[in-house]
């Protein structure tokens, strides 16, 4: 017997133990090397349609779906092995612009095809937003954030997604883009208790697609990830984002002749989303929200067109982060 074999075989045993190994305390991959870090694997894969390149992964949409008995076609689902851990977090940066109803990209928790979380980007059943979809034995849930994260023609780019599992709960959460490449803090939006099959194999990784149907479109568009973490060290909930502080000035004209618009000038303490509506005084909704996006610490001058409302009284309502605040409108002729 030829003993001086031994260690090189022992290393290719090591080697190959620990491709196969389930992930149990951490795991990062920058996609920043020619080949993809050990232990993914691929469901369904499309090899034309990913790359590697300029630090990141991209994929390709494609037709495909996972909510609903009908579908359970998505292709390039990029998965890890996961390890019996019941506490874990995981997140990824995003740039997707998704521009058609049911596309969407994202985070994936997988055990099927009619078991699954996905933490995406995308816009569905007239949502173009961020959402926690799961499914368990093929029963689909949507929790949705209300991100600001633009409009279909005018998209913000890039996001942050993260998951994290505590027991049989979990939490979804989301940052937004801002210039310069700078991210607002974590907003988690959303902890669900999902009972799913135990005992059932776990991987977690990353998942683009165009979505099927008659609605949803062939043509592909880019999901570009920067990065896949995935730690236990860190697995808690997020905590809850602490109330932005804001103050309101007193809307000018006021009374104001209908159809003018109006000024407001609105004071945040932190960066946060803005957002504003018009409701009359039973409450029904009269100008729907009127997204402004994420906007930076300090004062800013609104506009707040009335339209062809009618002479009466009506309630502003403008919310930034999770706080809220109200003014009266008074439109005469």
């Amino acid at each position: 017997m030829n003993t001086s074999r031994i260690p090189a075989l022992l290393l290719v045993a090591v080697l190959a133990l620990a491709v196969s190994s389930p992930l149990h305390a951490q795991f990062s991959d920058e996609f920043d090397q020619d080949a993809l870090d050990s232990g993914w694997s691929w469901v369904r894969e499309s090899p034309a349609n990913w790359r590697l390149g300029s630090d990141a992964l991209t994929i390709w949409t494609e037709t495909g779906a996972l909510n609903g008995p009908s579908y359970n076609n998505v292709h390039n689902l990029l998965l890890q092995t996961l390890g019996d851990v019941d506490e874990f977090m995981m997140d990824t940066e995003l740039r997707f612009a998704p521009y058609w109803t049911l596309r969407n990209a994202g985070l994936l928790y997988y055990i099927d095809d009619d078991n699954y979380i996905r933490v995406s980007r995308g816009i569905h059943d007239g949502h173009d937003d961020v959402w926690m979809e799961w499914e368990v034995d093929g029963a689909t849930h949507f929790i949705y954030a209300s991100a600001s994260v633009g409009t279909w023609q005018d998209p913000v780019y890039d996001v942050r997604l993260r998951l994290t599992r505590r027991g049989s709960a979990y939490s979804a959460s989301y940052c937004v883009g801002l210039d310069g490449g700078r991210f607002t803090d974590w907003h988690s939006f959303t902890t669900q208790p999902i009972p799913f099959p135990s005992a059932s194999p776990v991987s977690i990784g990353l998942q683009a697609a165009n979505g099927d149907g008659i609605t949803a479109t062939a043509l592909p568009t880019t999901a570009v990830f920067s990065y896949f973490h995935y730690n236990t060290e860190t697995a808690v909930t997020p905590p809850p984002d602490p109330a932005t502080s804001f103050s309101i000035e007193a809307m000018h004209p006021m009374p104001a002749r209908s159809g003018s618009a109006l000024d407001m000038r609105v004071t945040i303490d932190r960066t946060a989303p803005i957002e504003w509506r018009m409701v009359d005084i039973l409450g029904r909704e009269v100008i729907a929200p009127q997204r402004l996006g994420v906007r930076e610490r300090g004062t800013h001058l609104l506009t707040v067109p009335t339209g062809s409302l009618r002479p009466g009284i009506y309630l502003w309502q403008i919310s930034a982060g999770s706080s809220r605040a109200t003014q009266r409108v008074v439109l005469t002729r």
